[in-house]
């Protein structure tokens, strides 16, 4: 009887000794069946397509008189714009300095308290897109060029040095284009910093 008892005893053990083994290997499985989220695809933009305004949207507003876009409240020239009826302008299309003919207005922005004390460079940016996006334009270029395109192209560009110069290594330069149906299109480009602006206008002739 007591033989019968110890067995008892040790068999009960076992099947405990079982069934905490079994349980742990329940809880294992759940904690490798756990699944992460699945992480978004990423998106490429693709950078080696030519530029060609006439895949941009025709913009039919009314552009009123060159150069367009006047001064927003708050901004005014800091000293005499340029204007040219006939020029070249370097504008960067995809981060290299691209050639453009046509009717040029250049110019150095300020606040109108003169010293920059007012001035806002996000301000400046917002303001001036918000006009030419009010004129059907498209923002075609938000970026920089570096040293090497800058030593590739500066010495073409006799005009840099200029009020209203825009092209130079470390300036973040804005560039929209307003495409016109007459072939008349439009670029702006504009840059800045802590205490000032650049803006340029170059207005292309019409398509013959």
């Amino acid at each position: 009887m007591k033989q019968l008892t110890i067995a008892l005893m040790a068999l009960s053990l076992l099947c405990s000794c079982g069934n905490g083994k079994k349980e742990k290997a329940v809880d294992t499985t759940k904690n490798q069946t756990i699944e992460e989220p699945e992480k978004a695809p990423s998106q490429t933009v693709e950078t080696n397509v030519p530029f060609n305004m006439e895949t941009l949207p025709i913009s039919m507003a009314e552009l009123g008189d060159f150069p367009f876009l006047g001064f927003p409240d708050g901004l005014m020239a800091y000293g005499d714009p340029i204007e040219e009826t006939d020029g070249t302008l370097y504008i960067p299309i995809k981060g290299t300095m691209t050639p453009f003919e046509g009717r040029i207005w250049k110019a150095d922005i300020t606040s109108l308290d003169g010293n920059g004390d007012d001035w806002s460079l996000p301000q400046f940016f917002k303001s001036y897109g918000e006009r030419i996006n009010g004129l059907g334009g498209t923002l075609v270029f938000d970026g920089e060029i570096d040293y090497e395109e800058y030593e590739r192209y500066h010495d073409k560009a006799t005009y840099m040095g200029e009020a209203g110069s825009i092209g130079y290594v470390g300036e973040r330069i804005l560039v929209y284009a307003i495409h016109r149906a007459n072939g008349a299109n439009v670029l702006v480009q504009m840059t800045g910093n802590t205490i000032s602006g650049k803006l340029n206008v170059l207005q292309t002739a019409p398509s013959k």
